[in-house]
């Protein structure tokens, strides 16, 4: 089984890349630069893959950070350090920012005729995030499938409906 992962290099992405080869998939990781403050996430998606051997690539999307308004992930407002409440975290939204990734990542899937797409949406970040609700996964689930006819994409979101709480429990396992 091939499948494809978007890895920001956090606590969510990594726990699925070591789910998925857990459960016996050969995985490309797909890591994005998209202007995004926080680099250090790019270096651990780096290090994380080489160390478990998985194909890795970087994708510059950095140009964008100048058409995606002023989130505290990209511009000139400081990134809040505080606990992760709505507030602090609207402050990081970037529109539309996980439409934009799995769009580039189902044509490199379907490309290198990967049939699964996976990333790591979880529950805490479906009130700030709208491109982490399940309504969305499952209303992209089908375009996607559409827009790769020619070597078919499925998108996973298996995080979708639990907590962060629950993705900490499973890679601590």
């Amino acid at each position: 089984m091939k499948a494809v992962l978007i890895l920001s290099g956090g606590l969510d992405s990594t726990t699925l890349l070591y789910k998925l080869l857990a459960d016996g998939y050969l995985v490309d990781a797909l890591t994005f630069n998209y202007g995004q403050k926080h680099k250090k996430e790019i270096d651990c998606a780096i290090a994380i893959t080489s160390r478990l051997d998985v194909p890795h690539q970087i994708i510059d999307l950095s140009t964008l950070a100048a058409f995606l308004g002023e989130s505290a992930l990209l511009g000139k407002k400081e990134v809040p350090s505080c606990h992760y409440t709505e507030e602090a975290a609207r402050q990081t939204v970037v529109p539309n920012r996980n439409m934009i990734m799995l769009s580039v990542a189902a044509g490199y899937a379907e490309a290198h005729e990967i049939p699964e797409l996976f990333y790591a949406a979880h529950k805490n970040d479906q009130t700030i995030y709208p491109d982490c609700r399940p309504e969305f996964v499952e209303a992209l689930k089908p375009a996607i499938r559409l827009g790769t006819a020619w070597n078919p994409v499925e998108l996973q979101a298996p995080f979708v409906h639990m907590t962060k709480a629950d993705i900490v429990r499973m890679g601590l396992v």
